[in-house]
């Protein structure tokens, strides 16, 4: 996946937040999956790749790591 740090900062609160951001494709018919879905003239409405986003965020207890 490519993945992007997008940084540290502290809320409102006084919470540490840090952020990332990873995206990734991937081909339906690589895992066996095969949906030929048409729509009006033979146009396909279910493409072959998949693009998958995920934006995640990490927060701080305050304690120490074991």
């Amino acid at each position: 996946m490519d993945s992007e740090f997008l940084g540290v900062v502290d809320d409102p609160s006084g919470v540490e937040r840090t952020g990332f951001s990873a995206t990734t494709r991937i081909s339906r018919a690589a895992f066996g999956v095969d949906i030929q879905l048409g729509f009006g003239a033979g146009n396909v409405v279910v493409a072959d790749t998949i693009e998958i986003a995920i934006e995640i965020e990490f927060t701080s207890d305050g304690s120490e790591p074991r």
